[in-house]
């Protein structure tokens, strides 16, 4: 459960990238860092299972391209 939302967060974070590229904007970095951190804290501590992530991850993009 916890992986799908962290992988929903990442897939608006990349909307976000790229509807926001080539402007200089501080909040969408700010944003990548925050998100870089939290996956770094729950997979450190095994809250989240990487594997798990990277596959929900991939699954949602194959959708998206679609």
């Amino acid at each position: 459960m916890l992986e799908e939302q962290l992988v929903e967060l990442v897939v608006l974070a990349m909307e976000r990238s790229e509807q926001e590229m080539g402007e200089e904007d501080s909040a969408n970095q700010w944003l990548w860092q925050h998100l870089s951190s939290q996956l770094i804290f729950f997979v450190l501590f095994a809250i989240a299972s990487f594997p798990h992530m990277v596959l929900a991850l991939y699954e949602r993009v194959c959708v998206c391209c679609e």
